[in-house]
């Protein structure tokens, strides 16, 4: 659990996700997938660690201060491997992962102007 705090600390401390720390930025979030998913599996009180400093409000904000560092697709890419990794006895978690991905999804196809048939297929994807 601890290991988490830190990587939520570090990722609250970054003001702006451009192409300079975008690698960085995506080895912070896909190491909170990776806690996550142990923590799941092995200590209910990483999920609620999780839920307590709310992290899927960092990962709505890493996108919306994201400066055109594609981090959008990775991003939708990791709460994914999240939701298929987690048990069904997480509903409350779970349920709040999906609808921040679907936040996301949505803040996505904004950002890129995605309209139509492209819109359905994005979503269609996750």
């Amino acid at each position: 659990m601890d290991l988490l705090r830190s990587v939520i600390d570090e990722l609250k401390q970054i003001k702006v996700v451009n192409m300079r720390n975008r690698e960085l930025v995506l080895d912070l979030l896909q190491s909170v997938v990776e806690i996550i998913t142990y923590g799941d599996k092995h200590d209910p009180s990483i999920l609620e660690c999780f839920m307590d400093r709310q992290v899927v409000a960092e990962f709505v904000r890493m996108l919306d201060i994201s400066e055109n560092s594609r981090i959008e697709a990775p991003l939708l890419q990791y709460l994914s491997i999240m939701i298929q990794n987690m048990d069904n006895e997480h509903a409350i978690c779970k349920t709040t992962i999906v609808s921040a991905m679907v936040i996301l999804i949505a803040l996505f196809c904004i950002r890129m102007n995605l309209m139509g048939e492209t819109w359905l297929h994005t979503i269609c994807l996750f």
